[in-house]
C-alpha cells in the first residue's frame, strides 16, 4: 500500500513546481525509470542472497564427485551420476534467475542511456535560452536608452520653435511610459532568469543523481558520462 502512494505522492510534487511541461514531462520519466531501476536492485539483492544457495550445490557436486571417484565399479560416468546431477540442479537453479537478472541489467543500461542523453539536451536548450534572454535584456536596455534619447533630441527640438507647454507635456508622457515599461522589461526578464535558472538545477541534480547511482560498469563502458 505505502509503495503504490509513492508514484502518487511524486506527481502532486513534480505538478506542484513551477516548471514548464517538458521538464515536467521529463522528470516523471526520470522518476518512472528510477522505480524500474529499483526493481534491478531488487533482483541484485536476490541474486546476492541465492549465492549461498549456489554455493552449497556446487559444494554437493564436489563432495560426491570425489565420494564417487574413489569407486572402482563401472566408468567415470557412471561413478558420477551424483555429481553430475547436482550440477543439472546448479543449472536449473540458477539458469532462469540469471537470464532474468541479466534483462532486467539490460533495460536498466538502456534506460539510463535514453535518460542521460535527454538530461543533457535539456541542459544544452535551458543554455541557450540563458543566452537568449541575456540578448533580450541588452535589446530591451538598448531600446529604452534609445526612446529616452529621442525625449530628449524631441525636447530640444521643440524648444527652439519655443512650444514649452508642448515641450514640458508630451516630454513628462514619454518619460512616464518609459519608466514603467524599463520596469516591466526588467522584472519580466528577472522572474524568466530565475525560472531557467531552477529548471537548470533540477536537471543537474538528475544528472548528478543519476551518474552517482550508476557508477560501476555502466560509466567504465562510456568515457562521456563525466560528473
Amino acid at each position: 500500500m505505502a509503495s503504490s502512494t509513492v508514484p502518487i505522492r511524486t506527481d502532486r510534487i513534480i505538478n506542484s513546481l513551477p516548471v514548464d511541461s517538458d521538464l515536467r514531462s521529463l522528470m516523471m520519466e526520470y522518476f518512472a525509470n528510477f522505480e524500474k531501476t529499483l526493481e534491478y536492485c531488487t533482483a541484485l539483492k536476490d541474486c546476492l542472497e541465492h549465492a549461498p544457495t549456489n554455493h552449497s550445490i556446487i559444494e554437493s557436486a564436489v563432495k560426491c564427485y570425489d565420494e564417487e571417484a574413489k569407486l572402482v565399479v563401472g566408468t567415470v560416468e557412471k561413478n558420477s551420476v551424483k555429481a553430475l546431477e547436482e550440477l543439472r540442479r546448479f543449472k536449473a537453479a540458477e539458469e532462469h534467475f540469471v537470464m532474468e537478472f541479466l534483462e532486467l541489467k539490460r533495460m536498466a543500461h538502456m534506460r539510463y542511456e535514453s535518460m542521460q542523453g535527454k538530461v543533457c539536451a535539456r541542459k544544452k536548450t535551458l543554455e541557450k535560452k540563458v543566452e537568449s534572454w541575456e540578448t533580450w535584456r541588452r535589446v530591451s536596455v538598448a531600446f529604452l536608452v534609445a526612446a529616452f534619447i529621442s525625449v530628449l533630441v524631441f525636447s530640444v527640438v521643440a524648444a527652439v520653435k519655443s512650444a514649452k507647454p508642448v515641450i514640458i507635456g508630451l516630454a513628462s508622457a514619454l518619460t512616464t511610459a518609459i519608466v514603467p515599461l524599463g520596469t516591466w522589461c526588467n522584472n519580466s526578464w528577472k522572474r524568466n532568469k530565475e525560472k531557467i535558472k531552477m529548471t537548470k538545477k533540477l536537471t543537474a541534480i538528475m544528472e548528478i543523481v543519476k551518474a552517482h547511482f550508476y557508477r560501476g560498469p555502466y560509466q567504465q563502458n562510456n568515457p562521456n558520462n563525466k560528473i
